[in-house]
């Protein structure tokens, strides 16, 4: 039976190691220092220097003067100039399609350029109409099944991905597949980036049938193509597990993590750090079948291999995590307590009091306290923890909505009410601020508040949190 569900979030899940690509999101970069300033400006001059001599030669709407734009276009990209680049290709794409015609092959070049200026700043719905026009001259000029059609369909369909359109980036992906199949046969290696991509998007949307025949195909292609001990193929068998574990079929997913981890051990050596990987994934994987002894014991080796690094190394951080999480599922909190204790100090130690890697600890103490009931001893951790996402991240990003998100459940365990509505009003309008009045990070705000009223004897207050929190996840789907 095909099984259509949401993917889960789950709280033992395997490490994915699905790789493809993003569309690229854009930062907040620091000032540069002066001689990076000098060297751009000197990059601007020298850019329109060059254009006005083509003008100069050409005239002012040759194509060698889209050229020059083009080139003023890319440094300005470069300096994160976007306004003064989007105007350089505007006039650029102008002069292409007056003297090549608006179906020319170099029209749909230039439309690239432009719709990858507009995804550098997360302008989807303008890029998206760029790259479909594109797309269309690309398949008009070389043919609907051209290899030459793959690389466009692909970033196309990245583009719907980053929108969650997934049934349309499933679509893109199976044509770029099946022109890879038609043109270079069904047992090319070209084939296997298709199959991985396609199997990682049905699995986002629940649909583990169809992801499992993708990455079982994508095995045999690795194993054919790369030798039965590659890398490539312990990440198949990896990719694959995970998706018999989040089906509950543990045993076939215990079985190829055993195949993983032995092919490790022979390639890398037993203490490596890749077998210390391949550790933790089966090792979570007998937690959830509830084979804790064997869990522990795989745990206990992969600390005991970043160990013998020397000393408590950052890298102890992910063992010991996993080892207190399983402490705690099994109520052993003074063992738990004690891993998150010595992962604090390896934190601090490592990278200061107020870094964001102390923060992580911070949040799991608080949460080991509060499964316990132990609110007080909660609180302190919780305010640290804010302190320093401020700290690190700004008063208004989404880390510090889910630190407040955090503070307010050990208030409201608190009784302090007043504090915890504080709390969760900043947080639900940070979340609203960055994403929207529709986005899950906003539910997931409204579900607290919808606890906090309905302790608060504010009962219709409470069913509108949690109706409009409903309603938002719905959309989603």
């Amino acid at each position: 039976m095909k099984k259509f569900a949401m993917l889960p979030v789950l709280a033992c899940g395997l490490l994915l190691f699905f790789a493809h690509s993003a569309v690229a999101q854009t930062g907040s970069p620091d000032s540069p220092p002066l001689n990076e300033l000098i060297k751009q400006e000197e990059d601007v001059r020298l850019a329109r220097k060059s254009l006005v001599e083509a003008e100069r030669t050409y005239g002012v709407n040759h194509v060698k003067v889209a050229e020059e734009l083009e080139k003023i276009a890319t440094v300005y990209e470069k300096q994160r100039k976007y306004a003064a680049a989007e105007h350089f290709l505007r006039r650029a794409l102008k002069i292409r399609e007056a003297e090549l015609g608006e179906n020319h092959i170099e029209v749909a070049a230039a439309l690239r350029s432009f719709g990858e200026l507009y995804l550098e700043q997360g302008k989807y719905a303008a890029a998206e109409p760029l790259f479909k026009r594109a797309l269309v001259i690309e398949a008009n000029t070389h043919g609907p099944d051209s290899l030459k059609l793959v690389a466009p369909l692909i970033r196309l369909a990245e583009l719907q991905e980053s929108q969650r359109q997934f049934a349309v980036a499933i679509q893109l992906h199976e044509r770029a597949l099946a022109i890879r199949e038609k043109n270079l046969g069904p047992d090319h290696r070209d084939l296997d980036g298709s199959l991985m991509k396609l199997a990682h998007l049905h699995q986002v949307i629940g649909q583990y049938d169809e992801a499992e025949a993708l990455l079982k195909r994508a095995l045999a292609l690795r194993e054919k193509t790369f030798g039965a001990e590659s890398s490539a193929v312990k990440v198949a068998l990896f990719n694959l597990a995970l998706v018999y574990q989040v089906q509950g079929f543990n045993t076939e997913a215990e079985a190829l993590l055993k195949r993983a981890l032995a092919l490790r051990e022979k390639t890398f050596g037993a203490e490596s750090s890749a077998v210390k990987v391949a550790l933790f994934n089966l090792a979570l994987v007998y937690q959830v079948q509830g084979f804790n002894t064997e869990a522990e014991a795989l745990l206990k080796r992969a600390l005991i291999i970043d160990e013998m690094g020397g000393g408590d190394q950052p890298g102890a951080l992910t063992p010991i995590f996993y080892l207190a999480k399983l402490y705690e599922s099994q109520h052993r909190y003074p063992a738990a307590e004690d891993m998150h204790k010595r992962a604090l100090a390896i934190a601090e130690k490592a990278y200061g009091a107020d870094h964001a890697e102390v923060a992580k600890v911070l949040e799991n103490m608080t949460g080991l306290y509060r499964e316990q009931g132990k609110f007080a001893e909660a609180l302190p951790f919780a305010i640290r923890s804010l302190g320093i996402k401020e700290k690190v991240y700004g008063q208004n990003q989404t880390e510090v909505a889910k630190c407040l998100n955090n503070l307010a459940l050990i208030q409201i365990g608190l009784a302090q009410y007043a504090d915890a509505e504080r709390s969760l009003n900043r947080a639900l309008k940070i979340e609203e601020s960055n994403y929207g009045s529709d986005h899950p990070n906003v539910a997931n705000v409204l579900d607290t508040l919808s606890d906090l009223y309905k302790k608060q004897g504010k009962a219709e207050l409470s069913v509108w949190a949690d109706a409009r929190a409903k309603q938002i996840r719905r959309n989603w789907r």
